[in-house]
C-alpha cells in the first residue's frame, strides 16, 4: 500500500512539474548540442567518408529538405547576420523554410529564439528539442481536454502525435510546424473561452495564442493550413455551442488586443515580404499547386498501419518512407475497446 501511494505521488509530482521538467529537457539538449538532423548524410555522399557524430539511428538521405536545404539555409543565416533578405542566395528568409531571422516575425517562431542569444550550433540544438518539448506539451494539454482529464491516455496520445511518422518525417519542414500550431490554437482557445476566469492566465493564454497564430499563418503552405484552419473553425463553433462562454470586458479587450497584435505582425510581414510572395504565387510549384482529394487508392490506407515499420524498413517500392509517413491509426483496436466497455471517463486520483 505505502509503495502504490508513492508511486502514485510520484505520477503527480511529473505531472505538476511537466513545464519545468520539459525546460530542463531542452536545456540539457542544448548543452550536449543534441538535434534530429540527417545533415551526417554529407560525410558519406560529400566527403567520402566515414566518420559519424550520429548517436541514435541513421541518417536519412530521403530527408533532403532537412539536411540539404533548410539547415544549411539556417546556418546561412547566422552568417549573414539573420537578414529577412539573405544576400547570399538572394532568398527571402521568412518565407523560405520559416528561417531565423533578426525581426518581430520571429515571435511565431519560438523554436527559433534561440538563434537571437546563442551560437549557431546550441541555438540549432534549442530548434529541435524546443520544437519537440513543446509539441509534446500541446498535444498533452489538448489531448487533457477531449479525453476528460484522463492523464494515461493524455500522455499515449500525446506520444503518438509528437512521434507519429507523418509528423517525424516532416519534423523541420511545414506538417511539424502546423500540427504544433492548430494544437496549440485549439488548447489556448478552450481554456481561454471555456475554463479560465483569472486575469493573468488570461493575459498568458492570449500572448500564447498570438505566438500559435502568427506561427501558423507564416507557415505559407496552404495544403496543409486550409483542412487544419477549418478544424480550429470547427473547434471554434464547438466551444462556443457546447460551453457558452461569457465575455467580461477585460475579456474581450484581451482577445482584441491579440487579435491587433497577430494583425499588424501579419501586415509587418506582407510589407517585408510582397515581392517574394508574388514570386511564389507564380511559381509551378508551390504557386500553382491544385489539389482536390479522391486520388487515393486501396494500398494508401495501409499507411497508418505500416508507418511503424518506417524507421527500421524502406518501403520505396511503394513510395518512399516521407511520402508515405502518416499519423497511426488505432483503428483496428476499436472493436476490441467498444467490447470491453471500459469506462474512460473517470479520472484516478492519483494519477
Amino acid at each position: 500500500m505505502g509503495l502504490e501511494l508513492k508511486n502514485n505521488k510520484e505520477k503527480s509530482m511529473l505531472y505538476r512539474f511537466r513545464y519545468i521538467i520539459g525546460c530542463i529537457i531542452v536545456v540539457l539538449g542544448v548543452l550536449f548540442n543534441i538535434n534530429m538532423s540527417s545533415i551526417g548524410v554529407f560525410n558519406s555522399v560529400y566527403n567520402d567518408s566515414d566518420e559519424s557524430t550520429t548517436m541514435i539511428g541513421v541518417p536519412r538521405e530521403i530527408r533532403s529538405d532537412e539536411w540539404l536545404v533548410q539547415t544549411p539555409f539556417y546556418f546561412s543565416q547566422s552568417e549573414d547576420n539573420y537578414q529577412i533578405l539573405n544576400d547570399k542566395i538572394n532568398e527571402n528568409a521568412i518565407i523560405m523554410y520559416n528561417a531565423p531571422v533578426k525581426d518581430i516575425t520571429i515571435i511565431g517562431k519560438p523554436f527559433n529564439w534561440g538563434f537571437l542569444f546563442l551560437p549557431k550550433d546550441r541555438a540549432y540544438s534549442f530548434y529541435w528539442m524546443s520544437k519537440l518539448v513543446i509539441l509534446f506539451l500541446v498535444s498533452f494539454e489538448f489531448c487533457m481536454i477531449i479525453l476528460k482529464r484522463n492523464k494515461k491516455l493524455s500522455l499515449f496520445s500525446a506520444l503518438i502525435i509528437t512521434f507519429s511518422p507523418g509528423v517525424q518525417w516532416w519534423f523541420m519542414q511545414h506538417l511539424g510546424d502546423l500540427i504544433l500550431f492548430t494544437l496549440g490554437i485549439m488548447t489556448m482557445l478552450y481554456y481561454f473561452l471555456a475554463v479560465n476566469k483569472e486575469l493573468w492566465k488570461d493575459v498568458l493564454l492570449a500572448i500564447g495564442l498570438t505566438i500559435f497564430s502568427i506561427g501558423f499563418i507564416l507557415v505559407i503552405y496552404p495544403a496543409f493550413q486550409v483542412p487544419l484552419a477549418y478544424l480550429i473553425l470547427f473547434w471554434l463553433i464547438g466551444i462556443v455551442i457546447i460551453e457558452s462562454p461569457k465575455f467580461s470586458v477585460t475579456k474581450l479587450a484581451i482577445i482584441l488586443g491579440s487579435i491587433f497584435a497577430i494583425s499588424m505582425v501579419c501586415y509587418h510581414f506582407y510589407v517585408v515580404s510582397a515581392d517574394a510572395l508574388k514570386l511564389l504565387l507564380n511559381t509551378i510549384y508551390p504557386g500553382a499547386r491544385t489539389y482536390s482529394g479522391g486520388s487515393f487508392s486501396l494500398i494508401d490506407f495501409a499507411d497508418p498501419i505500416s508507418n511503424i515499420l518506417l524507421p527500421v524498413k524502406s518501403i520505396s517500392n511503394i513510395s518512399n518512407n516521407c511520402e508515405s509517413a502518416a499519423f497511426f491509426s488505432l483503428m483496428p483496436f476499436v472493436p476490441i475497446l467498444l467490447w470491453n466497455k471500459r469506462d474512460y471517463d473517470k479520472v484516478d486520483k492519483y494519477i
